[in-house]
């Protein structure tokens, strides 16, 4: 059995008169490049059994269908239209969450990466989800104290930009020159700044952080996090291999189809994928997310609960919390925040 798999009761044995079960609002933000497309497809494809087991799912069919229309957005003034627009997306969102705590469901798991910014804005500005306290500050507006967890997965810098580096020429953006590469490597803005803002997004939600490289592929794992740990449903089929970086030679082949013979030219030819970055600024780049992750080890300073494996701890001692509500209070059981 995976260390990552725990198992703690799902229900108090007896409910008082005033007592109902907190439905737990689960929002998974990410990041982009980290397995995202691959969830979401195997959660799709597990949707009815999921169900059963009392956790709907939200995914992008869901919210890229109108669901978040006037939350998700650059943070720019906004016009009436638009404030009106996130406000009727807010009330129809606490609708739909009552509905699912009437209907009995013990959990709600929205995942959508594109919550907390998207790749061609990174790339623009050369950092790390710039827009992420203002995306995520709507967001926090619009489900309130519904939201109850926010997950994340995060990835070492070398291989995150190189994979969103691959994803973007593949959606017909270039090759950044040799000074966005450095301006990349260089960046100050980091996970950590990310993750703080995360949590001041969420004041009341916990946060849960893994790596990405740890639970690669492990499907049911990321899923036994984002849910507490209180339970782990048998997920059926293969969850396959969604929207890769590609190769090296694919993403020639896109660049020279599109003109940009020099560009093609800088990629070496090959089916591995494309590294962008020299020895000296992956090793540097690579220290600095060693940094992040023994920051979260460390505690990070109390805004986020880190899944390590190294230390064989499991989601019920590192997420799990049972909320009730008893006369208006909410009581927890391993509260983190």
């Amino acid at each position: 059995m995976s260390a990552v798999t725990g198992i703690i009761p799902a229900a108090l044995a007896a409910f008082g008169c005033g007592v109902r079960r907190l439905l737990e609002v689960v929002l998974h933000i990410g990041a982009h490049r980290t397995g995202t497309t691959t969830l979401q497809h195997h959660l799709h494809l597990n949707r009815d059994n999921l169900t059963k087991n009392g956790i709907a799912v939200w995914g992008p069919e869901r919210t890229r269908a109108g669901l978040f229309t006037g939350l998700i957005r650059a943070p720019a003034p906004l016009s009436g239209a638009q404030a009106l627009r996130g406000a009727l997306s807010s009330a129809r969102i606490r609708r739909e969450i009552a509905a699912l705590r009437e209907a009995g469901h013990s959990h709600l798991l929205v995942s959508e990466e594109n919550m907390i910014g998207d790749i061609r804005t990174n790339l623009a500005a050369g950092a790390l989800y710039p827009q992420a306290a203002a995306r995520l500050g709507a967001l926090g507006a619009g489900f309130g104290a519904d939201c109850t967890s926010v997950a994340v997965a995060l990835r070492s810098y070398d291989s995150y930009w190189a994979s969103a580096i691959a994803y973007a020429i593949r959606a017909g953006l270039p090759l950044p020159d040799a000074a966005g590469l450095a301006r990349l490597a260089g960046a100050r803005r980091g996970w950590r700044q990310v993750l703080r803002e995360t949590a001041a997004a969420f004041p009341g939600a916990r946060l849960v952080v893994w790596d990405f490289d740890t639970l690669k592929g492990r499907i049911g794992d990321q899923l036994a996090l984002m849910v507490g740990g209180l339970l782990r449903p048998a997920l059926a089929g293969p969850a396959g291999h969604h929207n890769a970086s590609g190769s090296r030679d694919l993403l020639r082949a896109r660049l020279a189809a599109r003109g940009d013979h020099a560009a093609a030219a800088r990629i070496p030819p090959g089916k591995g994928p494309f590294m962008p970055f020299g020895p000296a600024a992956r090793d540097a780049m690579r220290a600095r997310y060693a940094g992040d992750l023994e920051w979260l080890r460390d505690g990070a300073d109390g805004i986020a609960r880190f899944w390590n494996e190294a230390a064989g701890n499991t989601p019920a001692e590192t997420t799990a919390r049972e909320e009730w509500i008893r006369d208006g209070q909410q009581e927890g059981l391993g509260a983190a925040r």
